[in-house]
């Protein structure tokens, strides 16, 4: 079930919107919707980043990001290595490695496909994020998915 926003979560995602999906200053922020503190707008706009509703620009080359639709999609379609981590205990635990010349389609492919990442995305979607690197290159990309396999061999990868 989506969590409900918050109505200073919903005027600044309005003051995004209005200032061209960008974000304005916290101070810029704090004065429009009307509080006194920044750091009450830095708390929601933590929040709002975590549900994936703040991404960097599409053509970011590395990351992470909350594992959902909103933020999946946002990704250009360009060619990577991804990892998908769940948070345990305070660690990021790599589930899955992926590689792909569109990062995009094929995580949203596997999402689907995969019967143990199902199982781990209906189970543990809060704790769930996505690591990318993108990669042009097929025999590069397949090398650092390979190495990377081989790093997390004791994770117990889908």
């Amino acid at each position: 079930m989506a969590k409900k926003l918050h109505k200073i979560q919903k005027k600044i995602i309005d003051l995004f919107k209005e200032n061209e999906n960008k974000l304005p200053s916290f101070r810029k922020i704090a004065k429009e919707i009307g509080v006194s503190s920044t750091n009450t707008v830095a708390y929601h706009v933590q929040i709002l980043k975590e549900r994936g509703y703040f991404l960097l620009p599409s053509s970011l080359e590395n990351g992470i990001i909350p594992l959902n639709l909103r933020a999946i999609l946002h990704l250009s379609r360009i060619g990577g290595v991804y990892v998908l981590l769940r948070a345990d205990k305070g660690l990021n635990t790599p589930i899955f490695v992926g590689e792909s010349g569109d990062m995009k389609q094929h995580i949203l492919e596997q999402i689907s496909s995969n019967p143990c990442l199902e199982k781990i995305i209906s189970d543990d979607l809060e704790t769930l994020s996505l690591a990318f690197y993108a990669i042009g290159d097929d025999a590069s990309r397949k090398k650092l998915a390979d190495d990377l396999r081989l790093s997390y061999a004791d994770h117990n990868l889908c």
